[in-house]
C-alpha cells in the first residue's frame, strides 16, 4: 500500500526534524555560549553518531528496541533515527550560533527580557535560516537511511526506502 509507507514515511520524517530541532538548537546554543572543561570532547562525541557507520550502532540500538519491545515499531523507526539526526542539527547550528553577536542577547536582558523571551522574540527569528538548513538536511538523511531504518522496522512501519529494498528481494532482485 503506497499511500500508508509515503504516510509513514512523512510521519517518521516530520517527527525526526522536529525533536531534533527541539533537541539540537537548544543543545547548540549551550556549546556555543559557554566554555566548559570537555567541551572539544563532547563536540567529538557528537561527531561518532555522524562519522561512524551506521551499521555498526544500529545493532546494538536495534537490540535495545526489541528487548522494549519496541521492535517494528514506528516509534522505534523515529528513536534510531533520531540518534545520528539530533548531533547532526547540533554540529549544523552551533557555528551559526556562535556568529551572532551575543550583545544583541545581552541588550534585550538589559531591557528586562527573560530567557524564553530572548530565544523567542530575538534568537528565533536570526535562527530561522540555519533551522531551516539543518532541517532540510535531516529530512535528506532521515528519508535516505536505510541501514537503521530497516533494522527496526517492519510491514506497518516500513518507509519508503526500506519498502522499495523488500519488494526487490520479494521479487528475487536480491539474488
Amino acid at each position: 500500500d503506497l499511500t500508508h509507507i509515503i504516510g509513514v514515511t512523512l510521519l517518521v520524517a516530520v517527527a525526526v526534524i522536529v525533536v531534533s530541532i527541539v533537541i539540537g538548537v537548544p543543545a547548540s546554543y549551550v556549546l556555543a555560549r559557554t566554555s566548559f572543561p570537555g567541551k572539544n570532547l563532547v563536540m567529538l562525541l557528537f561527531l561518532l553518531p555522524i562519522l561512524i557507520p551506521p551499521i555498526t550502532f544500529g545493532i546494538p540500538l536495534a537490540t535495545v528496541m526489541y528487548n522494549f519491545g519496541l521492535g517494528r515499531t514506528v516509534l522505534a523507526v523515529i528513536l534510531v533515527n533520531l540518534v545520528p539526526s539530533v548531533p547532526f542539527v547540533i554540529i549544523t547550528m552551533t557555528p551559526f550560533i556562535e556568529q551572532i553577536n551575543p550583545s544583541i542577547e545581552n541588550a534585550a536582558r538589559m531591557c528586562g527580557a527573560s530567557t524564553a523571551r530572548v530565544f523567542t522574540r530575538i534568537l528565533a527569528p536570526i535562527l530561522i535560516p540555519g533551522i531551516l538548513a539543518a532541517s532540510i538536511l535531516v529530512l535528506v538523511r532521515t528519508v535516505g537511511m536505510f541501514d537503521l531504518t530497516f533494522l527496526v522496522s517492519g510491514p506497518s512501519s516500513d518507509t519508503l526506502v526500506v519498502a522499495i529494498y523488500r519488494a526487490m528481494t520479494s521479487a528475487g532482485g536480491g539474488e
